[in-house]
């Protein structure tokens, strides 16, 4: 038995190829796009609630975010950047945020981050990432 080809089912399987290698890599794309300095965030908490961080840097495999202490029940869609706050580990409510944390840019990505708005990072935000790079520290 030989198989034949017919010249129409080759251009639609090569098409279905090339779309589907096109969806993938834009995909990549749109992640690695979604990610941007001075970014704020929400995110899906392990506490089954949402967080909001922000992007510090942004670098290859790393991306530096700034957790902060302020949970929503829901997923905020809108938000004032001057209601965020790191709070402290004596906060009675127990909840805190992280002023500089490093982590692999698939572990943000997990957490389901949507952006809310684009602002700036401030010098004294970024203080945390300079000690870091000087220290050549790890990465969550």
């Amino acid at each position: 038995m030989e198989i034949v080809f017919e010249p129409f089912a080759l251009a639609i399987g090569a098409a279905a190829i090339v779309f589907i290698v096109t969806i993938f890599f834009w995909r990549r794309r749109q992640t690695k796009e979604r990610l941007i300095a001075g970014g704020i965030y929400s995110f899906v908490s392990a506490r089954a609630n949402f967080g909001v961080l922000k992007v510090l840097v942004v670098e290859d495999d790393i991306v530096h975010i700034r957790l902060y202490k302020n949970v929503f029940d829901t997923r905020p869609t809108t938000l004032d950047p001057n209601i965020l706050t790191l709070g402290s580990m004596k906060d009675p409510d127990g909840n805190y945020g992280i002023g500089h944390l490093p982590m692999r840019r698939a572990g943000v990505e997990a957490w389901q981050p949507q952006l809310i708005l684009i602002g700036t990072v401030s010098q004294e935000e970024l203080e945390g990432y300079e000690i870091w790079k000087e220290a050549g520290g790890g990465v969550w």
